[in-house]
């Protein structure tokens, strides 16, 4: 079986997420290929796309479009005119690309598409692709035009309208016309959403989590973690981990007004991700800041010298970090977004009752008063989540296509 992955990037939740079943099912014996817009992987399996005529990544053909609004171009000045400084992630369904004349393409059994907007042409890629497509919905983009999340559509589709309403019909016209599509929904909000957009919601669709790696994330003496990286060992460590630890969506700010709110004084904040020193001078409660940390085994003691992870996000698809400190045997109190609430149980950790500062600290106070088992909380992740186990469900879906 010759499965081609494709995914816009090889950095980012959705492309570690892509990147782990890509291996996870070369260790299973699939011929497992993997195919980016942009990035430069050591694994000879990964392959950057180059299109056919060098030019169109160049930033003088991207200019020329731009200037005299051909193609995609047209559609990048709108976005330019249309979103006046409310900036998000909004991406398009149309590119410049032709990613279904790729000879990885013609060479796959099965076309597993991951997060590709902004590299896959809507209109031309499901015209041409004649085999079994699988698509791992890491958002819920598929419902909109460009946009990713529910809350930057409800604040900001008076001033993305003209635009939205073009991509959302680019992205009707196309997909209702498609029979050789299966959806794989990350979780059964996701799913549930999926059945709620008319040109999808007879597709296909199951539900599979996204798996951890237990051998590289990995539970080590807490102690001993906390000696390693220079961390007080009598206090309360709550954890903060994303890629830009400023974004508004992933509610560090409430975190610390929550913890402010304490009158217990042994509690410390570590915070992993890129963070700018000039707003952190604010900060009026014990806080270590990490930086980004991409080496695992580091990541490792981190989670494991932490009394709880924190996730407090407003909007979440899956919420991999989650996973990751369960699988170093470190629970964790989650805002009932994405999957969280659904793999998260009173064992493992606390799912707040809202996304609320108030939830946050009913929360919180609720795990303080709680004794975790690590143990069983790490087995619980490899039972449930391994990538042995994730790359079987993904091959039992490969072979009820084929045999269809």
């Amino acid at each position: 079986m010759k499965v081609l992955h494709i995914s816009t990037h090889q950095i980012g939740g959705a492309a570690l997420a892509a990147f782990r079943l890509h291996r996870s099912l070369i260790d299973k014996g699939v011929d497992s290929r993997m195919l980016t817009l942009d990035g430069c992987c050591e694994d000879n399996n990964i392959v950057c796309y180059k299109p056919v005529f060098a030019f169109q990544k160049s930033k003088t053909f991207k200019s020329i479009l731009y200037r005299l609004g051909i193609g995609i171009g047209r559609y990048w000045r709108m976005h330019d005119k249309t979103r006046k400084g409310h900036e998000c992630q909004y991406t398009y369904p149309v590119s410049q690309y032709r990613v279904e004349k790729h000879p990885l393409v013609k060479w796959a059994d099965v076309i597993h598409l991951h997060f590709c907007d902004d590299f896959i042409n809507y209109p031309t890629f499901f015209r041409k692709i004649k085999k079994p497509i699988v698509w791992t919905l890491h958002d819920i983009g598929i419902g909109y035009g460009g946009f990713h999340y529910k809350n930057d559509y409800d604040a900001l589709l008076p001033y993305f309208e003209s635009i939205e309403n073009e991509f959302c019909r680019i992205k009707r016209e196309t997909l209702f016309k498609v029979n050789n599509l299966s959806i794989v929904s990350l979780s059964q909000e996701m799913y549930n959403f999926t059945k709620t957009i008319d040109y999808i919601a007879d597709k296909p669709n199951r539900i599979i989590y996204n798996s951890v790696d237990t051998n590289t994330y990995v539970m080590k003496d807490r102690l001993e973690s906390r000696e390693r990286l220079h961390l007080p060992q009598d206090k309360t460590i709550f954890l903060f981990i994303c890629e830009n630890v400023h974004t508004k969506s992933k509610g560090l700010e409430v975190l610390k007004e929550c913890i402010e709110s304490f009158e217990e004084q042994d509690i410390m904040l570590c915070v992993v991700g890129n963070y700018d020193p000039e707003i952190t001078k604010k900060d009026r409660i014990d806080t270590l800041y990490f930086g980004k940390i991409t080496d695992y085994e580091l990541l490792s003691s981190i989670y494991s010298a932490a009394n709880y992870l924190v996730v407090p996000s407003f909007q979440e698809s899956f919420g991999q970090t989650a996973l990751e400190a369960m699988a170093c045997g470190t629970p964790v109190v989650v805002f009932p977004t994405g999957a969280m609430k659904e793999y998260v149980h009173p064992k493992q950790g606390i799912v707040c009752s809202d996304c609320s500062l108030q939830a946050l600290k009913a929360g919180l106070n609720k795990a303080l008063q709680h004794q975790y088992e690590r143990n069983a909380i790490r087995e619980y992740v490899y039972n449930n989540f391994s990538p042995t186990k994730i790359a079987n469900m993904h091959i039992d879906l490969y072979e009820s296509i084929l045999k269809q």
